[in-house]
């Protein structure tokens, strides 16, 4: 990289790289990474379950309400100490922990599209807001983006394993100064994997579906098989997981191997992923911006 900060004020949260705008030429094959949900003339429709990761939410609340009931519990009543009254006490916080962390996984729609209009030349985007309170109402609502006043940041985050994701921010028109922020794709290992995606939306909104190499569109079903597997699928012994296996790169082969060790926790997280996904709500857009998000402005307009 040329530069060690975004163009964008103010930049993302662990910036990693701006992406061209444009008409400039797609550095590889351009690809939705499995995303895709719809394409046609009008618009193209791109998956975001990935960005949220399904199942921790169930697993961690499930832990959480072990830690209360064993708080709630102790060994003896008739010798409780202050350890047992601190534990008890706080193990009301650890309810909320359990109600916030599976309310996430089972709240949030099963995903939260977003749409790429070519003929208006605006982006839709289904968001859904969680809040920190479990106990409150957490809203869904549409955002709109104009694709002239849009740009595309990645970032990265380093821990036990680097992790890429994809931005999309809203500018003032003629400005750099961001109004709006969202995330269109992310855990993934490789950042080739961001520039593919964004290069594939933005040759579909300036040259159309025609310029775009052919790509089946996801399943929309909650399949058990895919979700156990969903976090080890070089695993999956279907055609599905012989189709990845011949995707993958040295780099995502390398990092799979290295989650080897982990099989006996990532498959279980597998198995509350899709109890997550079969509990959680579909998407339900608002009839007028669900039109509108499909269709062409009329000659009127």
């Amino acid at each position: 990289m040329a530069q060690d900060q975004g163009r964008l004020l103010p930049p993302v949260e662990y910036w990693y790289e701006d992406q061209p705008r444009g008409d400039a030429p797609p550095r590889e094959v351009p690809s939705a990474n499995g995303n895709l949900r719809h394409i046609d003339a009008n618009y193209l429709e791109l998956s975001r379950t990935e960005v949220l990761i399904r199942g921790m939410g169930i697993l961690g609340g499930c832990f959480a309400l072990g830690i209360f009931a064993y708080g709630l519990f102790p060994s003896s009543w008739s010798h409780w100490t202050v350890w047992d009254i601190a534990l008890s006490i706080a193990s009301v916080g650890v309810v909320a922990l359990a109600l916030f962390c599976v309310r996430l996984d089972i709240a949030v729609p099963s995903d939260t599209p977003v749409r790429f209009n070519r003929a208006r030349g605006k982006i839709y985007i289904y968001e859904h807001t969680w809040k920190a309170n479990p106990f409150v109402r957490w809203p869904h609502s549409i955002k709109v983006f104009d694709w002239a006043d849009t740009h595309a940041e990645i970032t990265r985050q380093a821990g036990r394993s680097v992790r890429y994701a994809l931005f999309l921010s809203r500018c003032k028109p003629g400005t750099l100064e961001v109004v709006d922020r969202i995330q269109l794709g992310g855990q993934s290992i490789d950042e080739a994997q961001m520039r593919r995606m964004w290069d594939y939306c933005r040759v579909y909104m300036e040259h159309g579906p025609a310029n775009l190499p052919p790509q089946t569109p996801r399943l929309d079903d909650v399949d058990f098989r895919r979700s156990l597997f969903f976090f080890m699928p070089f695993l999956d012994p279907s055609a599905e997981g012989a189709a990845c296996r011949q995707r993958m790169h040295l780099i995502e082969w390398l990092a799979s191997l290295a989650l080897l060790p982990m099989f006996w926790l990532l498959l279980p997280l597998g198995l509350m992923r899709y109890l997550a996904l079969r509990l959680a709500p579909r998407p339900q857009w608002p009839a007028e911006l669900d039109a509108q998000s499909r269709g062409a402005p009329t000659a009127a307009a």
